[in-house]
């Protein structure tokens, strides 16, 4: 069995936590879009950011049990 390279490991998790990052921005930037369309003022971006982080938290523990 291969064993991962320490740099290949690291590259793993920084690319997840780059994933992560821009899947709450994206989120947060959906929820902006959604409170101008239809003055939902606090609520969209609240809800937009939260709902992306559940799904990045789903990608990344996802990721973790994915079988090698």
């Amino acid at each position: 069995m291969k064993e991962d390279k320490p740099v290949d490991s690291y590259m793993k998790y920084s690319t997840m936590a780059f994933e992560m990052a821009v899947t709450i921005a994206l989120g947060a930037g959906l929820g902006y879009l959604a409170d101008k369309q239809f003055g939902w003022h606090p609520y969209g971006k609240a809800f937009g950011s939260l709902l992306f982080v559940i799904i990045a938290i789903y990608r990344v523990v996802k990721d973790f049990i994915k079988p090698k």
